[in-house]
């Protein structure tokens, strides 16, 4: 008890340092039992999940069932639709010697000129069917095979817009390909085919282009997607009553020989019945506008602008098992 009264200060800190100690102890011990009992949860569940995760398809074989067929299902839709595409998908690129290839060109173009000039349609001066580049120099033997890929195409392109009887072929406008300038075309990882771009501005009448664009969808070999269209009247007014042409109705012969004969009978009562009857009537048969303006109407000159892409579907994919 002397120490103590002597070292009050040092007895003091001794006593609160004890104490602070014990608080200490008590709460550590009662956090320590807190985490076990929090690991010891968490160890549990992720055995649980571990576990689930571990199974063949989570979490039922219903599911499991299910999935499998939805995956049949799909994969025979995808492959019904690949052999759809089939017939066009080309085979083989195979390149050509560069000076065959540009006598292909030339005779490709004389035939769609010649076609054209059948049916007075006008072409572009410089005209050689997208591929002007190379009228006076001769393709690289590696973009050869790919170029004549195009060529094909253009040909279709042409012989429609020939058999649609446009007026004139404005412009034409072929995107240049990487294989033109010594690259190497590299294909997306999800890609199905490769589009070659075209660019069209034509001239035509709206059943020549409605023949032209139906006809697109039609070809055996070629798969070609219109990307843009656009059409513009050239007639700045809307037609008149007056621009509508009708054919001549031909005149009958009568087979009576009365009609000439001026000292035959006239019933002058069945006339005058007759004239009221066309009076009474006239109101009736009053002139159409519409039915005459539908005379005119789809008659005009079109400008239209197209742009194409002449698709090379790539080669099919082996789809994986469900």
């Amino acid at each position: 008890m002397n120490w103590i009264k002597n070292n009050r200060f040092l007895a003091g800190l001794i006593g609160i340092t004890g104490f602070l100690c014990a608080v200490l102890f008590y709460f550590s011990a009662k956090w320590s039992n807190t985490h076990a009992e929090n690991k010891v949860a968490f160890d549990e569940s992720f055995m649980d999940v571990a576990s689930s995760e571990g199974i063949s398809l989570y979490p039922s074989s219903e599911n499991r069932d299910g999935k499998t067929k939805a995956l049949t299902s799909h994969k025979a839709e995808i492959e019904t639709l690949s052999n759809a595409l089939e017939p066009f998908r080309a085979a083989e690129l195979k390149s050509i010697q560069p000076q065959a290839f540009t006598d292909q060109l030339k005779q490709a173009t004389a035939q769609v000129s010649n076609a054209f000039s059948k049916n007075n349609a006008v072409l572009p001066e410089d005209f050689f069917l997208g591929f002007e580049t190379y009228k006076n120099q001769l393709a690289q033997s590696s973009a050869t095979g790919v170029l004549l890929y195009q060529l094909n195409g253009m040909k279709h392109v042409f012989d429609a817009l020939s058999k649609a009887k446009v007026s004139e072929l404005v412009r034409i406008y072929r995107e240049p390909i990487p294989e033109e300038n010594s690259q190497n075309f590299q294909a997306a990882p999800d890609a199905v085919a490769r589009f070659f771009p075209v660019e069209l501005t034509i001239r035509a009448s709206e059943a020549s282009l409605r023949k032209f664009v139906s006809s697109l969808g039609s070809l055996d070999s070629q798969y070609l997607i219109i990307r843009s269209i656009a059409v513009k009247n050239r007639n700045t007014t809307p037609p008149k009553v007056s621009d509508a042409k009708f054919e001549a109705t031909p005149q009958t012969p009568s087979s009576d020989a009365s009609a000439n004969d001026f000292t035959a009978e006239i019933d002058f009562d069945e006339l005058e019945s007759e004239d009221e009857e066309e009076s009474m009537a006239a109101p009736e048969a009053a002139v159409d506008s519409s039915k005459i303006l539908a005379q005119v109407l789809g008659d005009e000159q079109l400008d239209v602008f197209l742009r194409l892409d002449l698709a090379l579907l790539l080669p099919a994919k082996q789809l994986h098992k469900p």
